[in-house]
């Protein structure tokens, strides 16, 4: 009995070691079993082709009915809206440059008459001698409801010679300029009064300072007067050029002109006290004898001779520097001694047109304006521009 239960149990350890062993072979039979079977890949393929090419042939049938139907020939909800090629990606995409926008050729009927009732609210209290004129435009130069003023003010009328195409803005502020201040500056610094505005430049399509790039000058819109100068009952012309006065740039000029005069005169004292030393040396060498050697400026002195020439020299070239200097010097004579009743009347009208207009550019501008007033009406951010 003990002997068939040890058979039994000797078979059982068996049984489960070879059981153990085919468990652990399960996954290597596995794989063998996928590298092995070109079965299982021929009917996977086969079904992937077989569901190609039924959406192939849904997408036909898709096709046909909307051509069939009249529609238009659109894409299915199969097919793709993106490109076959895809685009490089170093590709920039091309900006769209802004076309310019025309310049209309003509005003507005709104344009005109929305100017002429400003220009009627504007000048209807006013004392002044103003034509219409029709409205006119060139690129981007014009005015939709110009006037020709004729003259400003009364008791005396100042008339401008000659009569001066802008618009009424520009009129307005000329008549309260005329009428406020140059009347009362004329009084105080002529003794006189205004009768006539000597009339430079009006209208003109064109850049600021006549240059081909730049801005387009007030002048192109009809919003800027030049004014050469002034006359007065009494019969007194007043110009610009001849009676504004030295600049700030004239006066600085004198001032550089005035040192270089003062170097050209120590240069000379210099030279001189050179000289004075060469004839020093040349009498001490006629009292000791040649021979002795004097140096002055880097100079070796040997000789009677050769101090005789270099003094020469240094002589010559002291007269020079002086001649020079002389030349140069001038009088640097402070600016209220200098000007006229003229120059102090300009000044003080062309302070007081900087508080009226949105532009005033006079002689201490630059030279372009040596001998002009411009004013325009140029709407600034801040406050005037006045030079």
């Amino acid at each position: 009995m003990m002997k068939s239960q040890r058979v039994v149990v000797l078979g059982l350890v068996l049984m489960a070691a070879s059981w153990a062993t085919a468990i652990s072979a399960l996954p290597t039979l596995a794989a063998k079993s996928e590298t092995k079977s070109p079965h299982t890949k021929k009917t996977s393929k086969t079904s992937k082709q077989g569901q190609t090419k039924k959406k192939d042939k849904a997408d036909k049938q898709g096709k046909k009915v909307n051509q069939g139907k009249g529609g238009p020939k659109s894409k299915t909800i199969e097919q793709s809206d993106e490109p076959k090629s895809k685009p490089k990606t170093d590709a920039q995409p091309k900006t769209a440059q802004p076309k310019p926008v025309p310049v209309p050729k003509t005003w507005s009927a709104e344009q005109i008459a929305a100017e002429r009732q400003l220009c009627k609210q504007t000048l209807s209290k006013l004392d002044v001698v103003a034509i219409p004129e029709a409205s006119f435009r060139k690129g981007a130069c014009g005015a939709p409801a110009p006037i020709r003023l004729v003259a400003v003010g009364t008791k005396p009328q100042v008339v401008l010679s000659p009569p001066a195409i802008m618009t009424c803005r520009l009129a307005a502020a000329i008549h309260g300029w005329t009428t406020k201040d140059l009347q009362r500056l004329a009084k105080k610094h002529l003794k006189d009064e205004i009768i006539r505005i000597e009339v430079m430049s009006d209208y003109s399509c064109r850049n600021t300072y006549g240059r081909k790039n730049g801005k387009l000058s007030e002048h192109g819109l009809a919003n800027a007067l030049d004014i050469r100068g002034f006359s007065t009952a009494g019969g007194k012309v007043v110009r610009l050029l001849p009676s504004w006065g030295p600049t700030a740039r004239d006066i600085a000029a004198e001032k550089a002109r005035a040192e270089q005069a003062r170097q050209a005169r120590l240069e000379a004292e210099r030279a001189a006290k050179e000289e004075e030393a060469l004839r020093d040396a040349e009498q001490e060498n006629q009292e000791t004898g040649v021979g002795r050697k004097k140096t002055t400026k880097q100079i070796v002195v040997k000789g009677t001779k050769d101090l005789l020439k270099v003094g020469d020299k240094l002589a010559a070239a002291a007269k020079k520097a002086l001649a020079k200097g002389a030349a140069l010097q001038a009088p640097v004579v402070p600016l209220s001694k200098r000007l006229t009743r003229q120059g102090y009347f300009l000044r003080a009208a062309h302070k007081a047109a900087c508080k009226v207009f949105g532009t005033t550019l006079g002689p201490e501008a630059n030279n372009a304006h040596r001998n002009h007033f411009h004013v325009d009406m140029r709407t600034r951010r801040r406050s005037n521009f006045c030079e």
